[in-house]
């Protein structure tokens, strides 16, 4: 069955953008699709891999959720933590370790989350 060509949620590139600005790494994985979270950052300065998926804030929840392929990557995934940023604004925070920030990102919890939604 032929795939599906991948698509960037509207804010993707602003959140590069910040990521690089904080004085990051950024390799954009979205174009491999299949579930894979989008971007693969490294932070230089505190040596830290994250692995990202970018989601579009300014959207309906529903319109943001996880897709089916999505979850099971994140799941799946035993690497480095998945992030689920939905605000550009919040990578500062994510970064820096701000405990609010971390625990509205940290996919383990959107995925907790969305399993409550769904029961």
């Amino acid at each position: 069955m032929p795939r599906r060509a991948a698509r960037v949620d509207t804010n993707h590139g602003q959140i590069v953008q910040w990521f690089e600005h904080c004085g990051c790494v950024v390799q954009s994985l979205a174009a491999l699709g299949d579930g894979v979270a989008d971007l693969l950052v490294f932070h230089r300065s505190t040596r830290r891999l994250l692995i990202v998926e970018c989601k579009d804030g300014s959207r309906k929840p529903s319109e943001r959720r996880l897709t089916p392929d999505q979850v099971a990557w994140h799941t799946a995934w035993l690497g480095a933590p998945v992030y689920v940023v939905e605000r550009a604004e919040d990578v500062p925070g994510l970064l820096s370790g701000v405990p609010a920030v971390l625990e509205r990102c940290e996919s383990g919890r959107v995925l907790e989350r969305m399993k409550g939604r769904a029961e």
